[in-house]
This record gives C-alpha cells, structure tokens and sequence, in this order.
C-alpha cells in the first residue's frame, strides 16, 4: 500500500515481546514494550554508517546525517527541535557508527502526553 501501512500485523519475537513489520516502502518497524523504566523511547535507525561511505570514505557524510536532527527545519531554527524536547521533559541524542546511524528521543511520563502529540502539536513536524 501507498500509503505506508504496514502489509501484515508484523511478527512477534519468541518471548512475545517485540513485534517486527516491514512496510510497503521498504521501512522496518521494530515495537517493543520494556515496562521496567517509566519512559517511552522513539528511536529511528539508518543501516548506512561511515563504513559505507564509497568514494567518500572519512568525508564525514555520516556525521552529517547524525547532526541533521539537530539542524532544525524550514520553520525550526538550529537546536530548536532539541529545545522543544527539552522542554516538553524529554531527552534527544544522535550517534553515527560504522554500520549504522541512529536519532532517538525518549520522554518520561509527565512528557509523554506531549510527546505524542496530543499536548504540544508540531513538537516534531
């Protein structure tokens, strides 16, 4: 499907834990419910690091990509997204391996009403 919905309900792990989808557009989507810290994670995961920089290998291209979260968008200025996560209790991080790029923000529960949406509209738009 175009519109990006998953093509099954996903496959659940072994323990029933972790359910793993893939969607039409190639995405995969990992959930995964941890009750032992009171907090919600969402993390997104690039399989491209340093190591698959070609050509331009030690570049930085990588780096780049890890700091773009940071960069902030059309209607967002630098560190603006990093603030507003701040403020709303939560927490952002990026890193860039050799294999693999990662962005996460995690908030805890007095946050995540607004970190869903519902309370802050736009927090990540």
């Amino acid at each position: 499907m175009p519109d990006g919905s998953p093509t099954s309900a996903g496959q659940l792990n072994a323990a029933g834990d972790t359910r793993l989808a893939t969607l039409d557009n190639g995405l995969t989507v990992i959930v995964r419910e941890d009750h032992s810290a009171p907090v919600a994670s969402v993390q997104a995961w690039a399989k491209t690091g340093s190591i698959h920089e070609g050509a331009w290998l030690g570049a930085g291209l990588s780096h780049i990509l890890e700091h773009m979260l940071f960069k902030g968008t059309e209607t967002r200025g630098v560190g603006r997204i990093d603030l507003e996560v701040q403020e709303a209790g939560g927490y952002m991080n990026a890193s860039e391996q050799h294999r693999l790029n990662f962005m996460l923000v995690t908030f805890v529960p007095q946050s995540i009403r607004c970190g869903t949406g519902e309370g802050c509209r736009g927090l990540v738009a």
